[in-house]
């Protein structure tokens, strides 16, 4: 199991290693969360993460935030999750100022269907943003569409994935990002598991481009 674990490592360093030379140095940025999850019973569970960013060909760490969700799932194909998330950010581009906090009170409902070996799901995010010393509300909504296939593999299950989520403000009336995602998730015990991905954000106004690896380490209970 060991060896296994040692191999599928070597193998997620050698994919995030490609994907990092994929695009323009100063675009790329890579993206890490660490994230603890359970059950606390058949129809609740709970979900705690903490995800850094780092831009500006990865010399910038310019995000932070942390996140707590509790999901009810009311049948198989409908779950509904209130969630909280604090953020710390500035600018992708420089570190020569601080910090500016925000606070996200979240609604998120995901519906999802399976088709064949194919697991499609469509989660809405709506989002109340407020910044601390600041008395400006926004309102956000996230739509993210995702293609999942579950393959078996001894001794790790991997279920690779493709996703696309758009962005609208209410403020600017209009859409204003698109994130689209390759990834995979590597379930490594009963207890452990690690998500890797790549990202393309496109923001539209003003027009931007950024590549992103990511990789969110999970761990169960």
């Amino acid at each position: 199991m060991r060896f296994q674990m040692f191999k599928m490592t070597f193998w997620i360093i050698g994919f995030c290693t490609v994907i990092l030379s994929a695009g323009p140095s100063t675009s790329m940025e890579y993206w890490h969360a660490n994230t603890l999850s359970g059950k606390l019973s058949n129809h609740v569970a709970v979900n705690m993460q903490s995800e850094s960013r780092f831009g500006n060909g990865m010399k910038n760490y310019y995000y932070q935030h942390t996140h707590l969700e509790i999901k009810y799932t009311i049948n198989p194909w409908l779950t509904v999750a209130p969630a909280y998330r604090q953020v710390h950010k500035r600018s992708r581009e420089t570190t020569k100022v601080g910090m500016t906090i925000e606070h996200l009170p979240q609604i998120n409902c995901t519906g999802k269907v399976v088709w064949k070996v194919l697991e499609i799901s469509d989660r809405i995010r709506i989002e109340r943003i407020s910044k601390e010393n600041s008395e400006e509300i926004q309102w956000r909504l996230r739509n993210k569409m995702q293609c999942r296939v579950p393959v078996m593999t001894s001794p790790f299950k991997l279920r690779p994935y493709l996703s696309d989520e758009l962005f609208y403000l209410d403020e600017c009336d209009e859409w204003t990002r698109n994130r689209f995602y390759l990834g995979v998730d590597i379930d490594l015990e009963k207890y452990y598991a690690i998500s890797v991905y790549y990202m393309i954000e496109d923001n539209f106004n003003p027009s931007n481009r950024y590549h992103v690896a990511g990789a969110n380490i999970q761990l169960k209970f």
